[in-house]
């Protein structure tokens, strides 16, 4: 969880600055300046949370209040009360129960977590990135000239790993850069999702690196695109072939990578040209009877499909059906564009990209039994798409929490290639 207010930073770097002069102003009384040290050290290390993105980032900066308290009320026992030492200390338990309460809504609050204009990689090795490189980038993005040999320099980078600063346009940025999971703890994450191709994205990740706006008001928000088109052109120069999927905060979405991606982030709307709302791979029970009788009315309607693909006449019609493939001890339920069926047997090529069947991809040729039929759907010019009886069920699936019986058996269970987002003039095919 990220801390989303710069203003946490400032008020963090400033107790810092006033904590060295309460230890300047201790000599002489141990008590003064072991309180007035552990104030120095806690501010530093809330500084160090946010810059690494920890959620105990609030919760610590509460404690740096609550030490400042102690300061002044002990500073006002010994050495005599005045204005300042007895309204200090009610401003810093009252600045303390706000931050307190602030780290223990994060994780719920779903208004904190849309405001980082932010987008994130996940990424299975990180690209090299120093204040150079990082320099390098920026001017290729940006169109941007960096001369550090200014005096007054109106366009700069400083830092190193993990934190870099970025102003350039009248704008700041942060670049967060960490050799490390982006999640707590990725196998948790993973089993509580329902999408079956970002769960295995988060569970191979080793590292992740951001682009962030620091510079937006407080009230910005945080999904409105142009804030996006900066952020995905600088984006795009850093990332390389070890990403695995990109992640909006704003969104509370997470994509695979794909080719073309960063084509995509070097536009002026990434958000639309990505697709943010993406076709995910649900985890589904076999047992559910919602999917069991979906699957039962497909199976019972198939001849309806089959005369509707032998009496086509035109290239433009659309013929899909979703069946289990295998590869070693994966099952996926995907969608196949059919090229024929005979003796039983549906012959055609995947239509989407499988989230682990071997050396299986898109195109790929495959076949299935139509006893193990699970949908099938087509579609005829402008006519709406007939079929897709699973297409309502998932969705429904989908947008519920997965229960710690799934979580258990996720592995062992077939995965459904979901189609709930489908415009309803799109083929089959087009399913991602």
């Amino acid at each position: 969880m990220k801390p989303k207010s710069n203003s946490d930073l400032i008020l963090m770097l400033l107790m810092a600055v006033a904590s060295i002069f309460f230890v300047a102003s201790a000599a002489g009384d141990l008590p003064r300046l072991i309180l007035s040290s552990v104030i120095l050290v806690a501010s530093l290390v809330s500084m160090v949370a946010f810059f690494a993105a920890s959620r105990w980032s609030r919760l610590l900066s509460g404690c740096v209040f609550l030490l400042t308290a102690s300061f002044m009320v002990y500073t006002g026992l010994t050495r005599g009360w005045n204005v300042s030492r007895i309204l200090g200390p009610v401003c810093c338990v009252l600045a303390a129960a706000g931050y307190l309460r602030k780290g223990e809504s994060t994780e719920d609050d779903n208004d904190e977590d849309r405001g980082m204009i932010s987008i994130v990689g996940l990424v299975s090795e990180l690209p090299f990135l120093d204040e150079s490189v990082l320099s390098r980038h920026i001017e290729n993005a940006w169109d941007v000239s960096l001369d550090p040999t200014s005096d007054d320099p109106q366009d700069f980078v400083v830092g190193e790993a993990p934190l870099f600063v970025v102003r350039a346009r009248d704008c700041m940025f942060m670049v967060h850069y960490f050799d490390r999971p982006y999640f707590d703890d990725p196998q948790e994450v993973s089993a509580s999702m329902r999408d079956l191709r970002v769960g295995h994205v988060v569970e191979q990740h080793t590292g992740w690196f951001s682009v962030d706006l620091m510079s937006a008001e407080d009230d910005a928000d945080a999904t409105d695109p142009a804030n996006y088109a900066m952020i995905g052109k600088l984006f795009a120069e850093i990332v390389d072939d070890h990403c695995l999927a990109l992640l909006f905060p704003a969104f509370q979405s997470c994509i695979p990578w794909e080719a073309g991606f960063e084509q995509s982030l070097r536009t002026d709307n990434p958000l639309s040209a990505l697709n943010v709302d993406y076709l995910p791979v649900v985890r589904v029970d076999a047992s559910d009877p919602r999917m069991l009788a979906a699957v039962e009315e497909a199976r019972s309607r198939f001849d309806e499909f089959v005369s509707a693909f032998e009496s086509r006449t035109s290239d433009e019609e659309s013929y899909a059906v979703k069946a289990p493939i295998e590869a070693g001890d994966n099952t996926e339920v995907i969608w196949i564009t059919v090229q024929g069926i005979e003796n039983g047997v549906i012959y055609g090529e995947l239509a989407n990209d499988p989230v682990d069947l071997g050396r299986l991809k898109l195109g790929d040729r495959v076949k299935s039994r139509v006893d193990d039929l699970n949908d099938w759907m087509y579609t005829r010019g402008d006519e709406e798409p007939v079929g897709g009886f699973t297409v309502k069920v998932l969705s429904e699936i989908y947008a519920e929490p997965v229960p710690e019986a799934d979580e258990e058996n996720a592995e062992g269970g077939p995965s459904d290639h979901d189609t709930r987002n489908r415009d309803p003039d799109d083929s089959p095919d087009g399913d991602r």
